[in-house]
């Protein structure tokens, strides 16, 4: 069970009249469903783009219509897709309007209203790294001055308009999908800066380099690289996020 997954059965046990009492191994509870803006002007999910809809009734979100365009096709796309942004069917998967890191702060402050005890961090500060094999997700957070390069959907798929070739995990050139973050940019200071994440199937143990990575997606994107104010690279040994079944 994900961490965002023990922390929503918290809640719904305290609501249930039982114990929502929370031990969580991570920095925040919530795991990845965390909104970080990396000491820079813009703020990112650092999880999936789109997260199940949280059991607060009264919190505000932002559903995007469309969600998904692939090739010429715009709408909810594959069950593949769907595994690809979030997991799972796409009827209950929100984007928080504040970020995903603002559904896991306000399960906390439900479950510690409810008197329930919420203990963060008691996993080891440097954990065994899990081995990983075959495809997984790899993550660019943009910022630039001027608009992003967003399609006519939340996320939009570049470099193929197929979905095998989507998530095959091929490094040699830019296919993957590009995430709007529109969602976030509406609460900056700046108007004239935007940001977007690049979403990407890649190998596990892939030896890439990060940087001529990154100069193929932007290219690929139409992004000015003297626009770019911030860029992160996460490849998929660092999201630790699999696509394929692991052994």
């Amino acid at each position: 069970m994900s961490a965002y997954a023990e922390l929503v059965q918290a809640v719904e046990a305290v609501r249930r009249g039982g114990s929502g009492d929370l031990v969580a191994r991570e920095l925040r509870a919530g795991g990845r469903a965390v909104t970080e803006s990396f000491l820079s002007p813009f703020r990112f999910n650092l999880g999936p783009p789109l997260v199940r809809r949280p059991p607060l009734p009264s919190l505000h979100v932002f559903v995007p219509d469309p969600l998904v365009s692939v090739g010429e096709v715009v709408g909810p796309g594959s069950p593949r897709v769907r595994a690809f942004l979030a997991g799972g069917e796409m009827d209950d998967l929100v984007v928080v309007s504040g970020g995903n890191g603002l559904a896991s702060a306000c399960l906390v402050d439900e479950l510690v209203a409810a008197g329930a005890s919420v203990v963060e961090g008691v996993g080891p500060v440097d954990p065994q790294t899990t081995l990983y094999e075959g495809v997984g997700v790899a993550r660019l957070f943009v910022g630039v001055r001027g608009p992003a390069p967003i399609g006519e959907a939340f996320a939009t798929a570049v470099g193929t308009d197929d979905e095998e070739a989507l998530l095959a995990g091929d490094s040699s050139r830019a296919v993957g999908m590009v995430v709007s973050n529109a969602h976030l940019d509406a609460n900056l200071v700046e108007p004239a800066l935007s940001s977007f994440v690049w979403q990407a199937a890649l190998p596990f143990g892939e030896k890439i380099s990060r940087p001529d990575y990154v100069a193929l997606v932007l290219h690929a994107l139409g992004v000015d690289l003297d626009a770019v104010v911030f860029k992160l690279l996460w490849l998929p040994d660092d999201t630790g996020e699999a696509l394929t079944p692991q052994r």
